[in-house]
């Protein structure tokens, strides 16, 4: 069922919708804008509407990349969990230190690695410099 089901004769929801001397065309009215996002948000589409120019766009999360998608630091450490790394960290402004082990989960903002002795570590991912991966 869509916003037209709503009206009774088809001159109602023209008046409505198309108000004339308002807007030159159908699309040109905002409320038109606004029906289109009626219509899509009916069908289970998240849709959104630029005020400005009644143009309907995608819903800003359905854009917004992850950083866990391709090309993404978190992305690739996923890929490799399980597999034995070295990773060099910089502390403060010149001190780089390092830990070996395996990537045992990945996050936003950090590195879980398992060291030798079965330890969890849970490290940094924004003080990352060096990632050496061993096979």
């Amino acid at each position: 069922m869509t916003i037209r089901d709503h009206y009774e004769k088809e001159e109602d929801f023209e008046k409505k919708f198309y108000p004339p001397n308002k807007a030159a065309s159908k699309e040109a009215s905002p409320n038109y804008a606004g029906l289109i996002k009626c219509e899509r948000a009916a069908e289970g589409a998240a849709v959104s509407v630029d005020t400005a120019g009644g143009e309907v766009v995608p819903e800003r999360s359905q854009m917004q990349a992850t950083v866990f998608d391709p090309g993404f630091l978190q992305w690739y450490l996923n890929r490799n969990i399980g597999k034995s790394v070295r990773v060099e960290y910089l502390v403060g402004t010149s001190i780089l230190t390092d830990r070996v082990g395996t990537i045992d989960e990945v996050g936003v903002s950090y590195l879980i690695l398992r060291d030798q002795a079965g330890e969890r570590i849970l490290t940094d991912l924004y003080s990352i410099k060096f990632i050496t991966f061993y096979n």
